[in-house]
């Protein structure tokens, strides 16, 4: 059984449809790009008609929503002045070309410095005890540990245990922690 959302991912839900549903309603009646302030959305999400002023705790908690939509990409956020409180928001469309490269390049950097980082450890590693056929035999390990099987993942735990015995160093030592 599906859980019910959390009333904050309630609060996401709320925030989006209105996003989504205000963003469609302008496109029919203007031209141009419309953001919405705060105080209108939590208005909106919790009910509250114009003359009545929303709680701090209901700010907040609208507020600590719409980043958190930020944070997920969903949303975005402008500024209308200088004040943070004059902040509007407008439903993050798909990301652009140039959005779409830069999230490519920064994967393929961190890649990168990741594979960077592990040959450091390896050779870190093997320059102390083990040679090549030990490097090899240990990277073989390793990808029997995303196998579909159990107990192929067993095994190579199994594996991997006994090569660290046998090089005679630590698990620590062996992932160059200490």
């Amino acid at each position: 059984m599906p859980r019910k959302p959390t009333a904050h991912g309630r609060l996401e839900v709320a925030i989006v449809a209105y996003l989504r549903r205000e963003q469609a309603r302008d496109a029919r009646l203007y031209s141009g790009e419309f953001s919405y302030p705060t105080d209108k959305i939590i208005r909106f999400v919790y009910g509250l008609s114009w003359p009545s002023e929303p709680s701090a705790a209901q700010a907040v908690a609208v507020r600590r929503a719409l980043r958190s939509l930020v944070a997920k990409g969903l949303a975005k956020q402008t500024y209308r002045g200088a004040k943070k409180h004059s902040a509007e928001w407008i439903p993050a469309g798909p990301p652009t070309k140039k959005e779409r490269r830069e999230a490519g390049r920064q994967k393929r950097e961190e890649r990168k410095r990741s594979q960077e980082r592990l040959n450091e450890i390896f050779d870190q590693m093997f320059q102390r005890k083990g040679n090549d056929a030990e490097r090899a035999t240990l990277a073989k390990i390793l990808g029997m540990l995303g196998s579909d099987h159990q107990g192929e993942r067993e095994q190579a735990a199994v594996q991997a245990e006994r090569l660290r015995k046998k090089l005679g160093i630590t698990w620590q030592e062996l992932l160059g922690i200490t």
